[in-house]
């Protein structure tokens, strides 16, 4: 028996109207390093000026994004287009990631916290 998955028309419609304007999105390049001391998340957007590009940290969550605009009912709506969304690892320093931008290309910096060397510690009974 064939099962048949339900997929809600709202995701649809926003598919279609995605791969339609202009001709669809271009995909954002993203690269990741691991450094002695940081992560570093280098990314850049073709069509995307580097400084529309977004940085937050929500609820142990970062994410990367631009504002892409589509016209709905005569109106442009300003429609967020996440591009990298990844929980923040244990052993990043999440008070002190910093974004630059070289090259026309943002880079983000994680700087490894002290946990990233590794903890140990030896538990007495009571």
């Amino acid at each position: 028996m064939r099962t048949r998955k339900e997929i809600p028309t709202e995701i649809l419609q926003s598919i279609n109207a995605l791969n339609t304007i202009h001709g669809g999105i271009s995909e954002p390049w993203i690269n990741l390093q691991q450094l002695k001391d940081h992560r570093q998340i280098n990314a850049k957007v073709p069509g995307v000026d580097v400084h529309d590009i977004q940085i937050e940290v929500v609820n142990n969550v970062l994410n990367i994004f631009h504002f892409f605009p589509i016209k709905t009912n005569g109106q442009i709506m300003q429609t967020p287009r996440i591009f990298y969304s990844k929980q923040i690892p244990y052993f990043i320093d999440q008070e002190n990631i910093e974004a630059t931008v070289e090259d026309n290309q943002l880079k983000v910096f994680l700087p490894f916290n002290n946990l990233a060397q590794g903890y140990k510690r030896k538990i007495e009974l009571n």
